[in-house]
């Protein structure tokens, strides 16, 4: 007779991400190969995904009315200059920063409720709630002159840019020494590659219409949860999603 447990125990094994695969020469060069031909390929298209940029730029200031002024930076990576669309924002006013002050009292008040039936929901609302109020008290000191959304688009964009020339590079050490075929492989960082050139300047046109109309008070919540974090996730996201395909070999 089985006791509690057992039979799941017999039933479910390690998910494969958890457990030691025999890696052979072949695999571990087919590995390096792949990722290398993806490095090579992201470095000669990226003046084109650049160009993409700058006409995604140059559309977005129009429909969003951002009055933009469309840039360009050096960039020691890839050969072509990165477009940078140059917007300012207003510092917070005094209502601004009453209406900062009762959100965060509010998320607080929020939190709670749900720290009792969903934890993981209260310490994400704790969380927008500290950033938050760290720009209320900053702001409330002063102007401050570490917050600047020009800035901010110039790190971001290089920043970007360094994930999306990284990406083959990160999958080549995870996603291509699981045991899963070489055309999965190569749609999946080409499907993330693409996916990241497509999403990154819509997020940064995202994140400067939000903190053109909320003012800089909202810069810091757009830098820690609307920055790196979401390209991150994705790219976690379609690795889980690759991870959980079947094994070329039984």
């Amino acid at each position: 007779m089985l006791r509690a447990g057992e039979g799941v125990e017999q039933r479910i094994g390690p998910h494969r991400t958890l457990v030691t695969l025999p890696l052979s020469r072949a695999d571990a060069v087919g590995a390096a190969a792949l990722s290398l031909t993806f490095a090579a390929v992201a470095w000669l298209v990226a003046p084109y995904m650049l160009a993409m940029w700058r006409w995604a730029f140059t559309a977005g200031t129009a429909a969003l009315e951002l009055d933009g002024r469309l840039e360009v930076m050096s960039s020691a990576i890839v050969r072509a200059p990165i477009p940078v669309l140059a917007v300012s924002s207003a510092s917070p006013g005094r209502t601004a920063m009453i209406v900062g002050a009762i959100l965060v009292v509010a998320l607080m008040v929020v939190a709670q409720r749900f720290s009792d039936t969903t934890l993981p929901m209260a310490y994400f609302i704790r969380a927008i709630a500290l950033v938050l109020a760290s720009a209320v008290i900053v702001f409330g000191l002063g102007p401050s002159n570490m917050m600047d959304l020009a800035r901010y688009n110039r790190a971001m964009l290089h920043v970007s840019l360094g994930i999306w020339m990284l990406t083959p590079l990160v999958y080549g050490l995870t996603l291509f020494l699981l045991d899963i075929g070489w055309t999965r492989k190569a749609a999946l960082i080409a499907l993330a590659m693409t996916h990241l050139a497509v999403f990154i300047p819509l997020q940064q046109l995202v994140a400067m219409y939000v903190v053109r109309h909320l003012s800089l008070l909202a810069l810091p919540l757009v830098f820690v949860f609307g920055s790196v974090a979401p390209q991150v996730a994705v790219l976690i996201a379609l690795y889980a999603w690759g991870a959980s395909w079947p094994g070329r070999r039984p």
